[in-house]
């Protein structure tokens, strides 16, 4: 009688182990980095009437990673990784009600950048210049 009660406890502690070990795995595997791949943005691939300023990049690359968070236009922001039109008018917003930003890092502060999204956009903008 003994026996037959173990087994089967025995079995769902082991079905309750493996459940939490992929649980734990699967996990571990979706918190792997995101990786964003940028493209040039042509004026015919992103709009002809985009306009943007002497010597300033329509789309950031590596090679050309500076876009001035405090002059960016809402379609030169759009060109970054993760910022769409919605986060680009919250991130002029924010500028428009709390002034030029102070470091790279106060985008947290607008509603909707969380730290991935700034982890993405990082290398191609700069606050000073």
């Amino acid at each position: 009688m003994k026996n037959g009660k173990i087994q089967p406890l025995l079995f769902l502690t082991c079905t309750f182990a493996a459940f939490l070990l992929g649980l734990f795995a699967g996990r571990a595997l979706n918190n792997a980095p995101l990786q964003v791949h940028v493209q040039d943005a042509t004026p015919a691939a992103a709009g002809a009437d985009m306009e943007a300023p002497t010597g300033q990049p329509n789309s950031p690359t590596a090679e050309k990673p500076i876009l001035n968070l405090n002059t960016a236009t809402s379609r030169q922001l759009q060109t970054l990784p993760g910022i769409g039109e919605v986060l680009a008018e919250r991130i002029l917003s924010y500028r428009d009600a709390n002034g030029a930003f102070q470091s790279i890092g106060d985008l947290v502060n607008v509603p909707g950048i969380d730290g991935r999204t700034l982890d993405a956009i990082w290398d191609y903008v700069t606050v000073g210049g």
